[in-house]
């Protein structure tokens, strides 16, 4: 047997309850089938079936309405007719393997499938699977995904009755939609005062209309659909409120499926149902069985389907009694029995359904009547009377058991119901009376579907509290608080007072103060002062004002407003909290009292305590909290130990630390140990969280903060007395103290040093000194002022001995730069006149002033008779000699002179002692006229270091100098190349230019003829031989002859073949000195 005939055995032997109410269509089918009916002959289904009869389904176009809070139509496409059904559940691979989950109705022989998949839990996510079976083949694709709505809508009744095209049209009151909604807040109370606009539209999304609904919750309104429609389901949408929907169904009269000749010109509402069937069993009560006038028999009573045939004994083969067309074969009690089952008038479906369709009950096209799965039309209209006559809940449901067999009704359901005000309609939870679903529990999920604005959780039943019965919500509670939630009562929820109670429990003594009723424990105190906006004993059977929203950590901690009075004591929270004024902790948290709980929820902050079975992070600390008041572990006194966070690296209060380092916080110095300050000299005294308590405000870059330990107390100490490195400045006034130590702000724990590479790190031994910054001209841009730079390598003088030519002892260290700048300056890394010592001594010379005529800084050091500006040179000896430092040497005679040593000059200077005049001879090379320069560039050589070198006698500025230049190389090659210019040349820059004459030591110069000699040009760099400079010239032989020049110095000269007096002959002169 093919797929279609076994699902029509299915459909027939499904349920065994409603065999026969489907006994005519099985029968009718079967027949068909048999009798090889070419509607179910498998070679000629679907559009491909003429030219392809064994044409594989393929599934096209799936897609599905918009859903509603109980289910949605599924659509698709096939290629060949099909036979269609949905899988759908909860999981989306369950779906896809087909288990734990539910089949919907079948959709057969058909290329446009349609199915209303229903029953569905409102506001939850649905995979859905649909499945096409041909003769062949069957053809599925992955499962898909929707969302229910939330409930909101529903029309009473759910279905309408229109009439088919060409038919008497149907009366109004049987197509007037009665729609409801109900728009709700988060905690499930209707919202007053809208205006709201129903949109109906039809399964495949086309606006069918619109109406307006009024009221105050719910809303109402009536739409009346248009003759004619198609059947199926609709759905009707809120204007404004996407998440809620509802919908029903329209059906067709079905009585063409009888009356073929003379449908029915009108309806008479209060007749259709007694004219079509008893409306009880017809063996158990004396009714009437029919009131046409046609009847002959008006007051017959009849009691069986027997008595048919006393007047509908031509009824088949062909007669058409009373202008009904009845079937060709069958027996009267095919069609005639009550929806119970027995013998009687017409069954529902005769006239509930298009039977012309194919469908054997009622809509199943709809979704599946979860009422018609349970029991028969009759079980709910068996009273029906007429069209107008139909039941509600109540008919079923007012009392236990019901007339549903084997079925808990409960015993309390209205017309409306649930809340106290029993405002809530039965469709707003149980959707529509053919499409209803069963709510198997309440819990938390279920009911937050509504009330999506309640937040608390009592256990899985929202009925622990509010009753069990959801028809008739009640509050047992009251102000006993203990009674119900401590350990081993009623309540779910379940909170241990003993362990509330513990003497170093936080909160033990909360609310005390309040008033507690005879009868009432003064445990529930506590409770009352979080639950309760007062703190008062709530009234009657109320929980308190704040029972699902109680305070939390800041409501009473904060220092500004305090919700009541019997908590103004409650400590003020003001540091180490996600607002704190200055120190900030749990920088995460959503709130100030979620970021309480980060420290408060750990297990040693609160009590030992066992049985609460539903503790939440705000309920916990709140109830366990565990005071530390007399901990010494973490509280000093009047003072919080700051170490047992802060440099504890096993911590369990990282959690709340916005830096993880801050767990392991150094003391201000790695090197000064012994001098720490405590942590009370820069963050104050108190409780951890006292507004007592500061972090300073430490911006980079900074000096005050830092001065205020290391600055002068104005007595000539520090500000903090336990200061072991001294009265500290900022350099040069200028440089915060933070850009040397701080990279960043929490550099200062511990404080660091600006190295070389520009990093910053603990080692003070390795850090910058003068040279990095007065010397690189790139190193470390990020200063706030650029330091004044000065040559590299530096020199006071460039005699390889510097700093030890003058004194064997020595001023510094050759070697090392940095003790040179020492020597002069001092270390003045910490002070604001970054001179140092020669600020005690230079009067009115400027710093890094120009080199003129008026300064004379280099007299202040080496000139005994300098004076400047009230300044003078025992100043300068007063400050060296006080450091226990040689004195600069002296240039003339004076007490410091080392006119003794060798090579000393007696600086006999004109005009004056001025900075100008020293640079003649002591700046060669330098270009700029810059002190800074000059000073830290100090020249300091023999004649020959100035006399060999033209660009140095041409730029010292003297217009006499260019002429007194001598060509080294010549000068070597001369008969002079080994004397020492002094030999020539009296000592003394005073009088260096009383030189000797050639005569005065090789002759006795004769008076007669004085210029006898060379004759020497005054400007020998104009005097040019061959287009060169003679100054330039280095070869003799240029000027003369080679072969005489190099005959004449290879004999004649000092210890030469031809020694000098061959020529130079002058007996009074003895030449034993050379």
């Amino acid at each position: 047997m093919d797929r279609t005939g076994s699902h029509l055995i299915q459909l027939i032997t499904s349920d065994r309850g409603k065999l026969p109410a489907r006994f005519l269509t099985g029968i009718t089918v079967l027949l068909l089938i048999l009798a090889g009916s070419p509607f179910f002959n498998g070679t000629e289904i679907g559009a491909n079936a003429d030219t392809n009869p064994y044409a594989s389904p393929s599934i096209l176009n799936l897609t599905n309405t918009g859903p509603t809070s109980s289910g949605s139509f599924i659509f698709w496409d096939t290629n060949v007719s099909t036979n269609n059904r949905v899988y759908y559940g909860l999981n989306e691979s369950d779906v896809n393997n087909l288990i734990n989950g539910s089949w919907s109705i079948w959709d057969n022989s058909t290329l446009n499938i349609s199915i209303r998949v229903s029953g569905l839990s409102a506001n939850t996510t649905y995979y859905y699977k649909p499945e096409s079976w041909s003769s062949t083949a069957n053809d599925s694709v992955p499962a898909s995904l929707l969302v229910t709505l939330k409930p909101g809508v529903w029309a009473s009744p759910s279905e309408y009755m229109v009439s088919p095209p060409g038919w008497t049209g149907s009366p109004v009151n049987f197509r007037t939609v009665n729609i409801s909604a109900a728009i709700l807040n988060d905690n499930g109370r209707y919202i007053p005062g809208l205006s709201l606009e129903a949109v109906i539209y039809n399964s495949t999304g086309t606006e069918i209309g619109r109406t307006n609904l009024s009221g105050a919750g719910p809303y109402s309104g009536n739409f009346t659909l248009p003759d004619y429609l198609d059947e199926g389901g609709y759905v009707v949408r809120i204007t404004g409120y996407p998440n809620v929907a509802g919908e029903f169904s329209v059906l067709r009269w079905g009585c063409a499926n009888c009356h073929t000749n003379n449908y029915p010109s009108t309806f008479n509402a209060t007749t259709v149902h007694p004219q079509h069937f008893d409306t009880t069993n017809i063996t158990s009560l004396n009714v009437f069985h029919c009131g046409d006038e046609q009847c002959i028999n008006l007051d017959t009573q009849y009691y069986s389907t027997s008595q048919c045939d006393g007047c509908h004994a031509f009824s088949y083969p062909n007669l058409q009694l009373f202008g009904v067309q009845h079937p060709q074969s069958g027996a009267c009690s095919d069609c005639h029995r009550t929806p119970s089952g027995g013998n009687a008038a017409l069954i529902c479906e005769n006239c509930h359904n298009d039977i012309t369709s194919g469908d054997s009950y009622l809509s199943p096209r709809y979704g599946q009547d979860r009422h018609y799965q349970n029991a028969t039309c009759n079980d709910c209209h068996n009273n029906l009377t007429s069209l107008i006559t139909k039941p509600n809940c109540t008919t079923c449901h007012p009392r236990p058991g019901s007339i549903l067999s084997n079925m808990t009704i409960p015993d309390s359901i209205e017309n409306t119901t649930h809340s106290t005000q029993k405002t809530v309609p039965c469709g707003l939870c149980h959707n529509r009376e053919h499409d209803v679903k069963s709510l198997y529990t309440l819990d938390a999920t279920v009911c937050r579907t509504c009330h999506s604005g309640i937040t608390h959780n009592m256990g899985a039943q929202c009925t622990t509290c509010h009753g069990k019965d959801p028809h008739n919500i009640s509050f047992n509670a009251g102000p006993n608080c203990i009674g119900c939630h401590g350990i081993g009562e009623v309540a779910l929820h379940q909170v241990n007072s003993s362990a509330m109670n513990s003497s170093d429990a936080i909160h033990a003594n909360l609310n005390r103060n309040a008033t507690n009723s005879t009868g009432i424990s003064a445990e529930n105190k506590k409770c009352w002062g979080c639950h309760d906006s007062t703190g008062s004993q709530p009234a009657n059977d109320s929980m308190g004002s704040r029972f699902s929203n109680p305070y939390k950590c800041y409501d009473c901690h904060n220092g500004t407003a305090k919700p009541y009075d019997n908590v103004s004591s409650a400590p003020n929270v003001s540091q180490h909290f996600l607002n704190g004024t200055s120190i900030k902790a749990a920088l995460n948290a959503s709130d100030n009292s979620s970021s309480c709980i980060v420290c408060h929820n750990l297990t040693e902050m609160k009590v030992d305590y066992t049985g609460d079975n539903y503790g939440t992070n705000f309920s916990l600390p709140s109830h366990y909290g565990r005071s530390r008041a007399l901990d010494p572990q973490v509280r000093q006194g009047n003072a919080t130990d700051c170490t047992y966070c802060h440099q504890n690296t096993s911590t369990v209060f990282v959690v709340a630390m916005m830096d993880l380092n801050n767990s392991n916080i150094s003391n201000h110095s790695l090197r000064y140990n012994n001098s720490n300050p405590p942590c009370v000299q820069c963050h104050n005294s108190g409780w951890i969280h006292n507004s007592t308590l500061t972090k300073p405000a430490l911006t980079l870059p900074n000096s005050t903060f830092c001065l205020s330990c290391h600055g002068n107390n104005g007595s000539g100490g520090t500000n903090y007395s336990g200061m072991v490195t001294g009265i500290r400045e900022k350099h040069n006034n200028t440089i915060n103290c933070t850009e040397c130590h701080f990279n960043i702000s929490r550099d200062i724990h511990p404080v660091k040093y600006l190295q070389p590479d520009e990093s910053y790190s603990t080692s003070n031994s390795t850090g910058v000194n003068c040279t990095n910054c007065h010397q690189d001209p790139a190193f470390y841009p990020n200063l706030s002022k650029t330091p004044p730079k000065i040559p590299y390598p530096l020199h006071h003088s460039d005699n390889p001995s510097n700093g030890t030519r003058w004194n064997s002892s020595g001023y510094w260290d050759n070697t090392s730069e940095i003790t040179a700048c020492i020597y002069c300056h001092n270390d003045t890394k910490h002070k604001a006149a970054a001179l140092g010592r020669p600020e005690n001594w230079r009067g009115n010379n400027i710093v890094n002033s120009s080199i003129v005529n008026t300064s004379n800084w280099c007299a202040g050091c080496h000139y005994q008779g300098y004076s400047n500006g009230g300044k003078n040179y025992e100043n300068m000896t007063s400050t060296f000699i006080s450091a226990n430092l040689p004195v600069p040497p002296e240039i003339t005679n004076g007490t410091y002179a080392v006119s003794t040593m060798s090579d000393f000059y007696y600086h006999n200077l004109t005009p004056d002692y001025n900075d100008s005049t020293c640079k003649t001879c002591h700046s060669i090379g330098l270009n700029n006229g810059a002190m800074d320069a000059f000073l830290h560039n100090i020249t300091a050589r023999d004649c020959s270091g100035c006399h060999f070198s033209y660009d140095v006698m041409n730029s010292s500025r003297s217009p006499t100098a260019p002429a007194r230049y001598v060509n080294p190389d010549m000068f070597n090659e001369s008969a002079h190349g080994n004397v020492s210019c002094r030999n020539c040349h009296t000592g003394g820059h005073n009088n260096i230019g009383a030189r000797k004459a050639c005569e005065d030591c090789h002759a006795v110069r004769d008076p007669d003829n004085p210029r006898e000699r060379h004759n020497i040009t005054g400007d020998p760099y104009s005097y040019k031989v061959g287009g060169v400079s003679v100054v330039y010239i280095t070869d003799c032989t240029i000027c003369h002859d080679r072969n005489l020049y190099n005959n004449a110095t290879a004999t004649y000269g000092f210890n030469k073949p031809v020694d000098c007096n061959y020529c130079h002959t002058y007996p009074d002169k003895n030449y034993s000195s050379w």
